[in-house]
């Protein structure tokens, strides 16, 4: 399966920290995270389910849709990885 160019240093870097993403439908995947974050971190804004992740320089709010395959796996339960 081949992946959009702009996702594959996510997974090059999930490969190398010694992680090995394991793929699901990303509906599922965003489902699975929404219900296992802590309401303190996650939230509805304009409509749109959003969590609070870490990106450049510090937290930052994102809708769940936009979440990269690299930060749905980390917050994906990490047994099920």
């Amino acid at each position: 399966m081949a992946y959009p160019s702009a996702h594959e240093p996510s997974f090059e870097a999930l490969s190398a920290a010694g992680h090995k993403p394991h793929l699901i439908a990303k509906p599922e995947a965003l489902d699975e995270v929404w219900l296992r974050t802590h309401a303190d971190f996650k939230g509805i804004v304009d409509g749109r389910r959003s969590l609070m992740v870490f990106r450049g320089d510090g937290p930052t709010l994102v809708p769940l849709d936009d979440l990269t395959p690299a930060e749905i796996a980390r917050l994906y339960p990490r047994n099920e990885l």
